[in-house]
């Protein structure tokens, strides 16, 4: 299948996607992004380069017959790896490292469409980097969920580089919302988890049945047994003892505390199963968190760290009690990134139908809920406390969108102030609130640009003086 190949450069050397992409959605300060397909080359500070968009240009036009025949696959209705679920954790997945490949390639083409204003292709490359979501979303594994958000994070941003251009028709637009609405997270994780647990249950009996499997399975998360080769007959005596020790503690783990490990395993898990089964629209990961603030506490472990003060014996026991609770709070714990990715979906879908609202009278709305029910059947929801998003039209046709992000709290969109990112990595979705940002303005970006472009002079003259000291 084409969609487990990485495409690659028609010349040689790393493509430039991947080494130099053209920036997408690039934050200046919170709530304001640079339009990447507005900027006059291909620069980044990561890089001591830079790119022209004919040089992109040449190099996608290259892999113009397989990035058709990715969209031809792309048109099937399932997808299926062969994968066999029954070999639990030692599962090969070749097929996932193709998928941010993939969609930084796409997110790359449709820059390029855009800076060259061809918006039918740009439209149609940003529709096929939403149905790369769709790919993994029946395989009910962890890691193809979680590159799924990583997926729809290149996807979210090429959208909010599209918004940015002018003359798209309401029926574009249309069909873009309907491809983002129709994406789904939570049901998806859920199975994962439910899959995962399986697969936990299968191990640990294996631990139980097969000395092998134990050993395997202490070599990788038990602690490390003494490498000693000394002579000292007290110190072989005391190398001895601890591995008395160790035997026994293993014949308690693996006949009487496995037992109950698992069980707690099994309650923390169902636990954040229970949680994606409420109605969609009732569900927000505060509440969530509550309520396994809740089983946690009644399991005797911390609810900010999920440890405790075992009872047990100070070697593999304690390692495989901590192992398994930890396991099953890390299953619970990736349902915020489906919350979250719930969420994200809601913002860009209400951005979308802001932008159709623009085009039909001219105007932003007052108020959300202006939106229902002829371009939004329902209310956009902050998946994070539950609540409608928040947002406030400004009078100069800008607007503030935004979730109260992780912790919950509503700061009022006020980081979209003046203070920078905390990180050059920084996206719009790592402050307090997440704002759906605004394009910075022009003097913002010549300043950019102008910083990085200054940066990537001083690398070179830098490596210049390197080179003949050589």
């Amino acid at each position: 299948m084409l969609l487990t190949q990485i495409p690659r450069s028609a010349g040689k050397g790393k493509p430039i996607f991947a080494a130099n992409p053209p920036e997408a959605m690039h934050l200046l300060r919170p709530g304001y992004a640079v339009v990447g397909w507005r900027q006059p080359d291909l620069r980044n500070g990561k890089e001591d380069n830079t790119n022209q968009w004919e040089d992109l240009r040449v190099e996608l036009d290259g892999l113009a017959a397989t990035f058709a025949q990715i969209r031809s696959e792309l048109q099937h209705p399932a997808f299926d790896f062969n994968i066999n679920y029954r070999q639990g954790f030692s599962i090969p997945l070749p097929h996932l490292g193709s998928f941010n490949a993939l969609s930084q390639a796409l997110l790359s083409s449709i820059l390029l469409k855009l800076h060259d204003g061809k918006l039918p292709e740009a439209i149609t490359d940003l529709r096929s980097e939403l149905d790369l979501i769709r790919v993994l979303e029946k395989e009910p594994l962890l890691i193809s969920q979680i590159i799924r958000v990583r997926q729809m994070e290149f996807a979210s941003r090429a959208t909010w580089e599209a918004l940015q251009a002018s003359g798209w028709s309401d029926d574009q637009l249309a069909q873009l919302q309907q491809r983002w609405q129709s994406l789904q997270f939570i049901g998806p994780f859920s199975a994962a988890i439910i899959l995962e647990r399986a697969m936990m249950v299968s191990e640990v009996a294996q631990w139980r049945e097969s000395d092998s499997q134990f050993q395997k399975m202490q070599g990788t998360w038990g602690p490390g047994g003494s490498t000693s080769t000394s002579s000292d007959p007290w110190e072989a005596m005391a190398r001895g003892g601890r591995e008395l020790i160790l035997g026994l503690e293993t014949a308690i783990w693996r006949n009487f505390w496995s037992y109950y490990d698992e069980r707690r395993f099994l309650t923390i898990v169902q636990a954040g199963i229970d949680g994606t089964r409420p109605p969609a629209r009732s569900r927000s990961l505060m509440a969530e968190q509550d309520r396994m603030r809740s089983t946690l506490t009644r399991l005797g472990l911390s609810p900010e760290s999920g440890r405790e003060d075992p009872f047990m014996f100070a070697g593999h026991s304690i390692t495989m009690h901590q192992f398994l609770s930890n396991a099953g709070i890390n299953c619970v714990q990736c349902l915020t990134r489906a919350f979250r990715a719930e969420t994200e979906r809601e913002i860009v879908v209400a951005a979308i139908a802001l932008k159709r609202h623009q085009l039909k009278f001219g105007r932003l709305p007052d108020t959300v809920g202006d939106l229902t029910p002829e371009l939004l059947a329902e209310m956009p929801t902050d998946f994070m406390d539950g609540q409608p998003l928040r947002y406030i039209p400004n009078r100069d046709g800008s607007f503030l969108l935004y979730s109260v992000g992780l912790d919950g709290k509503d700061d009022g969109g006020s980081q979209g102030g003046a203070e920078r990112p905390l990180s050059p990595k920084a996206t719009w979705l790592s402050g307090r609130d997440w704002i759906w940002p605004q394009p910075a303005t022009s003097d913002a970006i010549e300043g950019y640009n102008r910083e990085i472009g200054e940066g990537i002079q001083k690398r070179f003259l830098s490596g210049q003086r390197k080179s003949k000291r050589k």
